[in-house]
């Protein structure tokens, strides 16, 4: 029996492949329609760099903090952004489906456009936020540039991929199953239809950080918060508020996913040591890293006159890493003023008034601090 992918998903009922018995968008429907839902040292010769006293650290460094309590940071944001970025993609939902419904009403078109909303909102929220974290206001704009077009294709992809798996797995099971079995295989059917929604949404996070490894690593977490979340969907049993807490708990699922696994896969990261600890962490995923002002560096320092728009690049090629000094940039690894040298995990590198600290998980040991003079 050919048809649509919502509405009610009793076994007997003919109209269960219509996602939205009321009309609207198909995954939107009620149901179990899926969408029913300072300074590191001196050498005592060259001039040491300037020092910068507590409270002075800018927006983009964050507020000092312990031990690992960058990296859960990071995860709860990433989580935050995706529980909001799910609320909004509701509120677009909720706002389109009639228009939608009114121009065309076939499945297809409901469930391809309710995965473009899902993958562009949730999508584009986490990788802003991300951006926002890793650069500041300042590294917005460049990534909304990539993550707005990334979103759009990789939407219309993953909402032509779910509603074909949908739809022909729908119509095997109304076609072979008796009614208890349709029930208790619906959940997974629907997780794994919401799975490709994560992917789609983990990759264009991935895709705005320009790097393989961490779109392959974002696409994969995404596409487990995206499973769990379509799989609980029905478990819900809010009448009403379905619909809303649904989306809103998969963005969420999404988001945590996301910034869970990075934070278990990362490999080598800096920190920005202050007078107590490190206080923001970056994660360095590509195997080369520009440390700068400028809002197209991978790491990101502003409002601090000492720091130019390209100071420093590292290197990485297996386990090594390379630090090299731009031109005319006046850098100290260590303390001791840098041309190029090798980083080893605790290593410090001081540009204008602040202080990064290098660290690799494969040679890491726990570390109390090194900390600028005051």
């Amino acid at each position: 029996m050919a048809g649509d992918v919502g509405g009610p998903t009793e076994w007997d009922d003919p109209n269960s492949r219509d996602w939205n018995a009321s009309g609207g968008p198909a995954w939107s429907g009620s149901g179990s329609d899926w969408s029913d839902s300072g300074q590191a040292g001196w050498d005592g010769q060259s001039e040491p760099p300037p020092t910068r006293h507590e409270g002075e650290w800018v927006e983009t460094i964050g507020a000092p903090s312990t031990g690992n309590a960058s990296g859960k940071s990071k995860v709860l944001l990433m989580a935050a952004a995706g529980l909001g970025s799910g609320v909004m993609a509701w509120m677009v939902v909720q706002n389109t489906e009639r228009p939608i419904n009114n121009w065309s009403s076939t499945t297809l078109t409901n469930n391809v456009t309710f995965s473009l909303i899902m993958v562009t909102v949730m999508g584009v929220g986490i990788a802003l936020a991300d951006a926002a974290w890793s650069g500041g206001i300042r590294r917005l704009g460049p990534v909304a540039l990539v993550a707005v077009p990334a979103a759009l294709v990789v939407g219309m992809v993953a909402g032509l991929l779910s509603h074909l798996f949908y739809d022909n797995v729908l119509n095997w099971m109304h076609e072979d199953l008796d009614p208890a079995s349709f029930d208790l295989l619906i959940h997974p059917v629907r997780g794994v239809a919401w799975c490709v929604i994560g992917l789609g949404t983990g990759c264009v996070v991935g895709i705005t950080s320009r790097s393989t490894s961490r779109t392959m690593g974002a696409a994969l977490a995404g596409a487990v918060g995206g499973f769990l979340g379509g799989a609980l969907f029905d478990f819900i049993g809010l009448e009403g508020l379905a619909r809303l807490v649904g989306i809103a708990l998969t963005g969420l699922l999404i988001g945590l996913a996301i910034g869970f696994f990075e934070e278990v896969r990362k490999t080598a990261w800096l920190e920005i040591v202050t007078t107590h600890g490190s206080a923001r962490q970056f994660i360095l995923h590509q195997p080369i890293i520009k440390i700068g002002s400028s809002p197209t560096s991978n790491v990101i320092i502003t409002n601090d006159a000492g720091v130019p728009r390209e100071a420093a690049v590292i290197t990485r090629k297996g386990n090594q890493s390379l630090i090299t000094a731009e031109p005319g940039a006046t850098i100290y690894l260590d303390g001791q003023l840098l041309d190029s040298a090798s980083l080893h995990d605790g290593s410090t590198i001081s540009i204008g008034s602040v202080t990064l600290r290098f660290r690799d998980k494969a040679t890491s040991t726990p570390m109390a601090g090194t900390y600028p003079p005051r």
